[in-house]
């Protein structure tokens, strides 16, 4: 049974195919949100929330990084 934000990471997934995108389920109940540009060796993000990412990743294309 997929968690709420398993099904949210697959969802965004297919939106970003130039990204990869991972959540850190961290104890006793946070989730980090991380995504980096396929390639780039470390997460060029990190939120709390899928929307945080889409925000971010959104800026970072803008801002060409």
């Amino acid at each position: 049974m997929q968690s709420w934000a398993d099904e949210q990471l697959a969802a965004l997934r297919p939106y970003y195919p130039e990204w990869d995108i991972w959540i850190v389920c961290c104890w006793p109940n946070n989730t980090v949100w991380c995504a980096r540009p396929k390639g780039a060796p470390i997460a060029t993000i990190n939120t709390d929330s899928p929307e945080h990412l889409i925000e971010e990743i959104r800026r970072q294309q803008q801002d060409g990084l």
